[in-house]
């Protein structure tokens, strides 16, 4: 099957092809696709793992949404509606909570290891660029290859970093009490 298009992607060029996503897979993939596996048995809405393709390439299932790639395209405004950072921080929540319950391959390598105390695995990249919509509306986490060790904190304060509009940029909340 031919590959359809490119799906972007910063560190990691993503293709799709027919209904699944290839992208460059790593020492990191076993263990994130051990980790996607038991998402997918616990119901957690997530890209299924498939395995690795002829061409050692990661095979995720394709789902059907609007996904924002971001630099150099501006994200739209929508993605910061505050249903949407709620949205996201309920889920990264549900994950943590979830994730407690994940026991890693004894021979797991991470792609990125967060600091100590290695509370639970980490997305460490949950941002709106890695976030999945449908009809304007909040649906799934995407892009699990950085995901390893590292406590809850490290993955909130990333995630606020990238989902709360603070920054100079035009978006940002520029009142100072709509900010605290």
């Amino acid at each position: 099957m031919a590959e359809e298009r490119s799906l972007g992607g910063n560190l990691n060029e993503a293709v799709r092809v027919g209904d699944t996503v290839r992208r460059r897979a790593g020492r990191w993939t076993p263990a994130v696709h051990a980790l996607l596996r038991f998402l997918e048995r616990e119901g957690f809405d997530a890209p299924r793992a498939l395995g690795v393709d002829e061409q050692d390439r990661e095979v995720l299932e394709y789902i059907e949404g609007e996904a924002h790639p971001g630099n150099p395209v501006p994200l739209p405004d929508t993605v910061f509606a505050e249903e949407h950072m709620t949205a996201a921080a309920r889920l990264l929540r549900r994950y943590h909570d979830l994730v407690t319950r994940f026991v890693a391959p004894p021979d797991a390598h991470w792609r990125l290891v967060g600091p100590e105390p290695h509370e639970i695995i980490c997305h460490n990249d949950w941002s709106p660029w890695n976030a999945l919509f449908r009809n304007g509306s909040f649906a799934l986490m995407l892009d699990w290859d950085l995901a390893g060790p590292g406590p809850r904190l490290f993955d909130v304060a990333n995630a606020a970093y990238s989902w709360v509009p603070l920054g100079a940029e035009a978006r940002a909340i520029r009142d100072i009490d709509a900010r605290a």
